[in-house]
C-alpha cells in the first residue's frame, strides 16, 4: 500500500541532461578530428597511401572538417545553455543565484584538468623544442615568453594573437569559457532578476551582436 502520508523526495536543482553532453562530445571529436587531419605528416601519409585513394581521403576530409570551426561555436553556445540550467532550478530562481558557490563549482570542474593538461603542454613543447624537431604547429614556440606564461596562467590568451596558439592552440577556446563563467553572473543574471528572462536574453543579444559589429576585436 503507497504511504500517502510520505513527504516527495526533493528534486535535485541541477539537472543533468545526458544529451547535451553527448552533443558536446560531439562537437569536441569533430575539432579533434579537423586537428588530426590538419597536422598530420603528410610525408608519412604518402608513403603508406596511393594517390587515388590518398586524393579521395583529402577530398572527404575536406569536406568533413572545413567547417570545424563552428563545432567550437556550438559548444560554447551549449555550455552557455548548461550554465542556466542551475539557475533555473534554484528556489526563487535567479533571486536565490549565489555567486561564490556557482564560481566554486566551474573552478573545481575546469580548473584541475587545464592546468594539469598546461604544465604538460610546457613539457611536451619543452622536450620537442630540446630535441631540435620542428614539429607542425610550430607556432605553439616560444613557450618561454613571461606573456605567454601568464597569460595561460591567468586564462587570458585568447585575449591577443601573440599568446592564443602559443604551448597548446586549442586551449584558447578553455579561456573563454572561463570567462564567460564571469560574464554569466555579472552581466546575464542581473538582468534577469530585473526585467525577466526574454528580456534579459534580448538585451545581451544586441548587446552581443552590437559589440561583434563596432569592436569585432574585444569578442
Amino acid at each position: 500500500m503507497p504511504d500517502f502520508n510520505e513527504q516527495p523526495k526533493s528534486i535535485s536543482t541541477r539537472p543533468h541532461l545526458q544529451y547535451l553532453d553527448g552533443l558536446r562530445g560531439a562537437a569536441c571529436l569533430w575539432v579533434l578530428g579537423e586537428h588530426v587531419y590538419v597536422f598530420r605528416d603528410r610525408d608519412a601519409a604518402a608513403a603508406v597511401i596511393g594517390p587515388p585513394l590518398r586524393y579521395a581521403l583529402n577530398l572527404t576530409c575536406n569536406l568533413l572538417f572545413s567547417h570545424a570551426v563552428f563545432a567550437v561555436v556550438a559548444f560554447i553556445v551549449l555550455s552557455g545553455y548548461v550554465l542556466t540550467l542551475p539557475v533555473l532550478g534554484t528556489r526563487g530562481g535567479p533571486s536565490g543565484f549565489h555567486f561564490s558557490r556557482y564560481i566554486k563549482r566551474r573552478a573545481k570542474r575546469i580548473l584541475p584538468p587545464y592546468y594539469f593538461a598546461l604544465l604538460l603542454s610546457i613539457a611536451i613543447m619543452r622536450y620537442l623544442s630540446l630535441s631540435g624537431y620542428s614539429p607542425a604547429w610550430s607556432s605553439a614556440f616560444p613557450i618561454a615568453s613571461p606573456a605567454v606564461l601568464l597569460s595561460h596562467a591567468l586564462l587570458l590568451q585568447n585575449r591577443s594573437l601573440a599568446w592564443m596558439y602559443k604551448i597548446n592552440g586549442p586551449m584558447w577556446s578553455i579561456a573563454v569559457e572561463w570567462q564567460i563563467y564571469f560574464l554569466f553572473p555579472l552581466i546575464l543574471v542581473p538582468l534577469w532578476r530585473k526585467f525577466g528572462i526574454c528580456t534579459a536574453v534580448t538585451i545581451v543579444v544586441a548587446l552581443a551582436c552590437a559589440v561583434q559589429t563596432v569592436a569585432p576585436a574585444v569578442l
